[in-house]
């Protein structure tokens, strides 16, 4: 994790992670990488559940109900990983060349280490089967696998602002596409807003999705 979350508390992460799960399950696109909160949240329930053999009664309620705390955790950390997992499934080579752009930008990591190799072989294994049963039969010009754009001009999202540093949102304005129209955030406030014009405010943890 960063320095400045070097002093984050365990109910923090837990928030923190929850947080990054429901934003991933409603985001219609590949948000970055929150890894480092997965790593954090395990060592801590490697931590619990090594606390817990040591309860000599193990039939306590209490014991029964961090173990229902552990599996819930447990639950949520497979879900996010799962749901990151199918996104680059429909599409690695575009998500592979999106990671590429962002980190020559010096952006944050759209995908850990471990999503990239993920991403790598099941572009390879895509390649291979586009090569062996279709692309092989076109001519050289059009023996290439497709790789579908990411439109998210069309995407609505709604959104909780969660810090009074969120800088004003350009938001089209009525049906032309070239007019802006400068939107001020306000802490705490719930807006229904285009994707691209908070993308830059959610990658910052500045907003979260609803």
């Amino acid at each position: 994790m960063d320095d400045n979350e070097d002093d984050i508390t365990p109910a923090q992460v837990v928030a923190d992670m929850r947080t990054a799960w429901h934003s991933e399950s409603v985001s219609p696109c590949l948000l970055q990488s929150r890894l480092e909160l997965v790593h954090c949240l395990v060592d801590q329930i490697e931590e619990m559940d090594k606390n817990l053999m040591t309860v000599q009664d193990r039939t306590h309620i209490k014991v029964s109900l961090h173990r229902l705390e552990l599996q819930r955790l447990n639950y949520m950390i497979n879900s996010y990983m799962r749901l990151r997992l199918k996104k680059i499934e429909e599409n690695p080579i575009f998500l592979l060349e999106k990671h590429k752009e962002g980190i020559e930008k010096n952006k944050p990591p759209l995908m850990s280490e471990e999503e990239l190799k993920f991403a790598h072989r099941f572009a390879t294994a895509q390649t291979s089967v586009f090569s062996s049963t279709i692309t092989q039969h076109l001519p050289a010009s059009l023996a290439r696998v497709p790789v579908p754009s990411e439109d998210l001009s069309v995407e609505r999202v709604f959104i909780s602002v969660e810090s009074d540093d969120v800088e004003d949102v350009a938001v089209p304005e009525g049906d032309d596409p070239n007019s802006e129209l400068l939107l001020p955030m306000q802490r705490e406030n719930i807006y229904f807003l285009p994707l691209l014009s908070i993308l830059p405010a959610l990658e910052k943890n500045q907003v979260r999705l609803l």
